[in-house]
């Protein structure tokens, strides 16, 4: 394990709590941020909170002997530049990379960390404050010297424990209900007859008033990937999904998203009162009498107008 020299008599060790304001006192470095390489000295600090993190598509832990650290950047797609150009190179800068668990208030010195020189860095995806899905960096991280880590930062499987789920807006449509050039595509919602399904029934709500339709993304736990709801009405608490055809096969696989999608909602204290089924015209009857005995809604579509029951 690696002590950090904060005075000539004052050291900080693994599992050693300090204040961020005061490491950064002694050392440089700014009070924001996770990766924060030092002005005063050749060291980049970063900081970890997994359940903070969680909430805004980090997913920091430990695999299999190595930490997977999420880079920088809140909005958008990850690149490789400013904290986490530095953190890539700290090896060629001759930097010192320092790993804290917290990231306001006191934090917990972890230990003294190398980027993994066999593979740097991977790929993946995962949703930005904005709730959208964004390409994000995850940096692998070797301990300079084995320590245990029983007791420190959990492991990936322990982080998520819970479904996160972030209301997001629909993407902005063309505003032409009726045109074939549609231009709206949903993120989330892969057939075009879908998505354009899912506009043209938003477009009937605001000629009627009532708010744009909103939707979710899902992080199930110890899942790598995000769903995506096709559609929520606030004002109802009803969840949509949308599907491009009133047939059998269809039919079935919407119950069975829309079962499991409140679920995962409802994990994450997301009140759902109904379910519904968009399509564009009415299904058979004994399909109406089985969405009728699950209690699910159907929404379909007759000389222009949306009819629910």
């Amino acid at each position: 394990m690696t002590k950090i020299k904060l005075t000539n008599n004052k050291h900080l060790s693994p599992g050693g709590a300090i204040k961020r304001k005061d490491l950064h006192k002694y050392l440089g470095g700014s009070g924001q941020g996770g990766i924060n390489p030092s002005n005063k000295s050749s060291a980049i600090f970063i900081f970890t909170d997994p359940k903070e993190g969680a909430k805004h598509g980090y997913n920091d832990g430990w695999n299999k002997g190595i930490f997977e650290y999420f880079g920088q950047g809140l909005k958008g797609n990850m690149e490789m530049k400013s904290g986490n150009k530095s953190l890539l190179n700290h090896k060629q800068d001759k930097r010192r990379v320092f790993l804290f668990n917290g990231h306001r208030g006191e934090i917990t010195y972890e230990n003294e960390f190398s980027v993994d020189e066999n593979q740097a860095y991977f790929w993946t995806t995962s949703i930005d404050d904005d709730g959208k899905k964004r390409d994000s960096i995850v940096f692998r991280l070797k301990p300079i010297k084995k320590y245990s880590i029983k007791n420190s930062i959990p492991s990936k499987t322990d982080i998520v424990s819970k479904t996160i789920a972030k209301e997001i807006p629909l993407e902005k449509s063309s505003g032409k209900q009726s045109s074939k050039t549609v231009t709206y595509i949903s993120q989330g919602i892969k057939d075009k007859k879908e998505a354009r399904l899912v506009e043209e029934y938003n477009l009937y709500r605001k000629g009627k008033k009532l708010e744009d339709l909103k939707r979710h993304s899902l992080q199930p736990p110890l899942f790598k990937t995000n769903f995506f709801t096709d559609g929520f009405e606030a004002e109802s608490k009803t969840l949509i999904e949308a599907k491009k055809s009133h047939k059998r096969e269809n039919i079935r696989m919407a119950i069975g998203q829309l079962l499991d999608y409140r679920k995962l909602l409802e994990e994450d204290n997301v009140k759902v009162n109904n379910l519904a089924i968009l399509v564009p015209s009415c299904p058979s009857k004994d399909l109406l009498e089985l969405l009728k005995d699950l209690k699910i809604k159907i929404i379909f579509k007759k000389d222009n107008i949306f009819i629910k029951r």
